[in-house]
């Protein structure tokens, strides 16, 4: 009869007890201190603590509780934080006040998480892993993707761009960061930057990706004579020259990648490829003709440009060869006396 007394004086005294603070998940950098809080109102019975479903014991200088235990505070301090030791799952538990009594009290598994910060940053397109340099092609969209590795949690990412791109977008996974830009052939040779920002991380991480934009040829032509640069803007033009003078047409291509250069003459079933341009020497009547250039690579093909070429040339007599005659009557007694020549 005294010891159920006892009993009910004591849960009289004390109460049920319950949470009035239940423990929450915690990340934390390496070396740093954690506190996993569990506070019990009416607390009675002894504090548990265990890590991955080990119980764990109180260490001075690593492990201890808070200074208040003995007023239901079980929370539990973490010092030095080490990923190998102390990143898991969590809970804290109250053994019942007697073993009569159904108000033991166990938490839910928590998540303490001591960071890691990401190692390197690499860049990818679609599956293909890049090594700081990436072909793009102008007017066209392409999806580059930015991972930092070994990073816990994962970084969060930000881009810087060139300001010759125009138009991007930029999608933020859990894990990686996808830039999408549209070729343009002014960004060419410029550099876009990928930063991993991590809580981990004294200094962020970036990484850097040189723009090889691709597109077709431009072509404009030139010629030089008598020592003057002409430039042609038409796509129809004409060039006049005299016999005897010396005469360069340039066409001219930019393009990446280099283009090859195509020249044509109007009734010549070949081509003529000098390097882009036509040389005349000493320009002859038979130099004259329309005269066309294109330019392609891998990308496409651009022209032609068309150019006639006119050369003037002094008279000059022509030698004959009399190659026969005949006498025709045209009346009233009159003989007309034809002669036939050959020109040479």
């Amino acid at each position: 009869m005294e010891r159920f007394l006892f009993f009910m004086v004591l849960t009289s005294t004390y109460g049920i007890q319950d949470w009035s603070q239940r423990p929450l998940g915690a990340e934390v950098n390496p070396g740093e201190n954690v506190t996993l809080a569990c506070v019990v109102k009416n607390k009675a019975g002894d504090c548990r603590w265990e890590k991955d479903g080990t119980p764990v014991g109180m260490f001075p200088g690593k492990y201890t509780w808070s200074k208040n235990l003995e007023k239901g505070d079980c929370s539990i301090h973490i010092f030095l934080a080490e990923r190998e030791f102390d990143s898991g799952k969590w809970q804290c538990s109250v053994t019942a006040t007697s073993f009569r009594s159904k108000d033991a009290l166990v938490s839910d598994e928590v998540k303490l998480l001591v960071r890691k910060a990401p190692d390197s940053i690499i860049f990818y397109k679609g599956d293909h892993l890049l090594q700081n340099k990436i072909q793009i092609v102008e007017g066209l969209n392409t999806s580059i993707t930015c991972l930092g590795l070994g990073g816990d949690p994962p970084p969060t990412y930000s881009w810087k761009l060139p300001p010759a791109i125009s138009q991007h977008w930029i999608h933020h996974s859990d894990n990686a960061s996808v830039l999408t830009v549209i070729g343009e052939r002014s960004s060419h040779g410029s550099e876009i930057s990928c930063t991993a920002h991590h809580p981990a991380l004294n200094n962020n991480l970036v990484s850097y990706l040189s723009l090889d934009v691709q597109y077709a040829p431009r072509i404009h032509v030139e010629y030089e004579q008598n020592g003057t640069l002409h430039r042609i803007v038409s796509k129809h033009s004409t060039i006049l020259a005299k016999e005897g003078e010396f005469l360069i047409i340039h066409c001219l291509a930019e393009g990446n990648p280099n283009p090859r250069v195509i020249w044509r003459k109007e009734g010549l079933l070949q081509t003529i490829d000098q390097g882009g341009k036509i040389v005349f020497m000493e320009i002859r009547k038979g130099d004259r003709g329309i005269y066309s250039c294109s330019a392609q690579n891998q990308i496409g093909v651009v022209g032609p440009m068309i150019v006639q070429l006119d050369v003037e040339y002094p008279p000059s007599l022509v030698s004959t060869v009399p190659v026969g005659s005949s006498q025709v009557q045209i009346g009233g007694g009159v003989t007309l006396q034809l002669s036939f020549y050959l020109s040479l």
